[in-house]
């Protein structure tokens, strides 16, 4: 009777792993099955859950060749999964001060009081011989030696002087302080005039952020009700295609996102049920995020996991796309690239920007250079076979750029192309782009809040 119940277990711990690696787009061979079963069997549910999520989190920083998981990788993974320590070496030092400096620099580059500013880095100045006034940088001060400051951001470190007449703002400014430092940059010496602290950004504007763009599922119900209202407001006149783009749940990289994922695409296929007949020729189009499940975080990335395509495969036509994706129409083709690369491109950019001239500055940027993705390596990587699925060559006849920048549509001239953002559903108060081939135009479109509250 004992041996029964352990094979039932030991069946049942197969499956659950299996499930479990294929929701994240692994699939486990044989060999790496049986030891995988072999690891947890003796452990409880929740120790096997918290090292199978551990596992898989490390096998996606990892560069893989294919999907297939070999018994090898299983145990050089396993070996991989260590545990904080008090005795950390001093890479876990350097690796947790370029954190905590990078969580400084986002909510800085999210700051609207900062906007105006133009931050320069260590490094130009370091390179500099010129006499440079009025600079701003955003740095961490440190003692090299006594009486001798210095400030360091992610590319290096200056020696700054503080003066009689400086002038810091209210807080407390010490060394390891992060801060925003003023001044002119003398015979190889940042001068400062004024220090300041990077404003405080609240618990509210954080979890916007880390939430990142649409949310579809695992948030507040008012994206999926807005949705809904869209699908019921073109039943009578379905559109040739529906296009959704991720991320497709408010808790990204948590233990519980792929469970938010697959409950999320089960009430859409509900929803779908309803209006079934409606939108039998219309084909739905869903486009993974930044932060939805992938093998590794690199572009091109490849669809969702295919356990959620049993949802509403059956109810629905419908496309698990890659990002990028191109759509064929009649004589047009359509390009779909779903990033938040347009602040990324604004603050790497040498030459002076004002909010207005952004959305015509990126458009013209982008087909100039005919790639999606004009970036060096280290600020956005790509894998290098497959960038030309980036390119834009020749130009296509729309291009949206679904970027949680603000909406907008764009015509570079020169070109025919349209260059559409249409923004963030859920962070735009429901808006929408509609695209008419026929006359090559794009409308925005909104649902009132009042109906998307209901």
């Amino acid at each position: 009777m004992h041996e029964m119940d352990q094979t039932a277990e030991e069946n049942a711990l197969r499956r659950e792993l299996i499930k479990t690696f294929q929701i994240h787009a692994f699939e486990l061979k044989k060999e790496a099955v049986k030891l995988c079963v072999k690891l947890f069997i003796e452990h409880d549910k929740e120790t096997r859950k918290k090292w199978t999520n551990k596992m898989i989190e490390l096998l996606k920083k990892q560069t893989l060749q294919s999907s297939l998981i070999s018994e090898e990788l299983i145990r050089d993974t396993f070996r991989q999964k260590g545990t904080p320590t008090l005795a950390a070496d001093s890479s876990s030092f350097s690796h947790a001060t370029r954190q905590r400096f990078l969580l400084v620099k986002q909510r800085a580059a999210r700051c609207a009081s900062l906007k105006s500013f133009k931050f320069t880095t260590c490094e130009i100045l370091c390179n500099s011989t010129k006499t440079l006034k009025s600079l701003v940088v955003l740095g961490m001060l440190t003692q090299q030696k006594a009486d001798c400051y210095h400030i360091e951001d992610l590319s290096g470190s200056i020696e700054v002087e503080f003066k009689e007449d400086t002038k810091f703002h209210h807080a407390l400014f010490h060394e390891h302080s992060i801060a925003i430092f003023e001044g002119n940059f003398e015979n190889s010496v940042l001068k400062v005039n004024e220090v300041a602290m990077v404003p405080v950004e609240s618990a509210e504007m954080t979890r916007k952020e880390l939430s990142s763009n649409e949310n579809w599922f695992g948030g507040e119900d008012k994206t999926m009700r807005a949705l809904n209202k869209l699908l019921i407001g073109y039943k009578d006149q379905p559109p040739v295609a529906i296009i959704l783009c991720g991320n497709f749940c408010s808790q990204p990289r948590q233990t519980d996102t792929i469970d938010l994922l697959d409950r999320g695409f089960r009430y859409l296929a509900n929803q779908l049920m309803q209006m079934k007949k409606e939108y039998e020729k219309t084909q739905f189009i869903f486009v993974p995020g930044p932060d939805d499940p992938f093998v590794d975080s690199v572009l091109p990335r490849p669809h969702l996991p295919s356990l959620l395509f049993k949802h509403v495969s059956p109810i629905i036509s419908c496309t698990f796309a890659s990002n990028p994706c191109r759509i064929q129409f009649a004589s047009q083709e359509i390009v779909v690239f779903r990033n938040d690369l347009i602040k990324k491109m604004c603050r790497h950019s040498i030459n002076t920007i004002t909010v207005e001239s952004i959305p015509s500055r990126y458009a013209r940027s982008v087909l100039s250079q005919a790639h999606l993705c004009p970036l060096p390596q280290h600020i956005t990587p790509i894998l290098p076979d497959f960038s030309s699925s980036l390119s834009l060559h020749p130009l296509p006849d729309l291009l949206v750029t679904a970027d949680r920048f603000e909406t907008f549509n764009e015509k570079v001239t020169g070109s025919d192309t349209i260059v559409s953002n249409p923004g963030s559903f859920a962070r735009s108060n429901y808006t929408f782009h509609v695209y008419y081939p026929a006359q090559n135009r794009i409308e925005a479109s909104q649902i009132p809040t009042g109906e998307a509250a209901e």
